[in-house]
């Protein structure tokens, strides 16, 4: 889910309509919700969801790096 520091949305650096279909399934994965409840969401909503599953997603991955 983590892509390299862009994070996978960021409010008006959408490339195309299948970037942003792709990243509101991804936003309704992490949370284990339907897409249609993320799609209702206002842009600021959606991106704090985003901002958090990110945050969340790399504290994890840092829990799972060997030491």
């Amino acid at each position: 889910m983590y892509r390299s520091g862009d994070g996978f949305f960021r409010l008006g650096r959408w490339r195309s309509a299948d970037d942003i279909t792709d990243r509101v399934f991804e936003v309704a994965y992490f949370w284990r919700v339907s897409p249609a409840e993320i799609m209702a969401l206002s842009l600021d909503e959606f991106s704090l969801y985003e901002r958090q599953a990110e945050r969340l997603a790399e504290q994890l991955q840092a829990q799972h790096q060997p030491e």
